[in-house]
C-alpha cells in the first residue's frame, strides 16, 4: 500500500466541505484501489488529502491519485474552486535522519 498527498490551494474564502474525503473517494473508479482518503487542513496552502492505493509500484499509485484527483476537481461542484499543486509519495526523511545518526535501527 501506498500513501500519496494531493496538496490543494483554496480559493479565496472558499470553505473546505466537510465531506471532502468521501467526495474523493466517489471519484475513484475500481482500477484505481483507492483504500481510504484522510484530509488534514494545511494553513499554507489550504488542504492536503492523504490517499492511501494499493498498486504493484509508486508510479502506478502516483498516477492513480492524480486521476482521482483531477476527476473530483472537475466534476465535483463542492472542488471546483480547489487547485492541485502536488500530488506525490512524500520520503520519510526523519527516520532516514534518524538511521544515518544510529537513533533507529533498520527494518527487515
Amino acid at each position: 500500500m501506498y500513501l500519496v498527498h494531493a496538496r490543494l490551494r483554496a480559493a479565496a474564502g472558499t470553505a473546505v466541505p466537510a465531506d471532502v474525503a468521501d467526495i474523493v473517494t466517489r471519484h475513484a473508479d475500481a482500477d484505481t484501489s483507492l483504500e481510504h482518503v484522510s484530509v488534514h487542513n494545511d494553513t499554507g496552502t489550504g488542504l492536503v488529502l492523504g490517499l492511501f492505493l494499493l498498486a504493484r509500484s509508486l508510479e502506478a499509485a502516483e498516477h492513480s491519485a492524480l486521476q482521482v484527483c483531477l476527476r473530483a476537481l472537475s466534476h465535483a461542484p463542492q472542488l471546483r474552486a480547489f487547485t492541485l499543486l502536488q500530488c506525490s509519495a512524500e520520503a520519510p526523511f526523519a527516520y532516514y535522519e534518524e538511521l544515518l545518526a544510529g537513533e533507529v535501527t533498520a527494518r527487515e
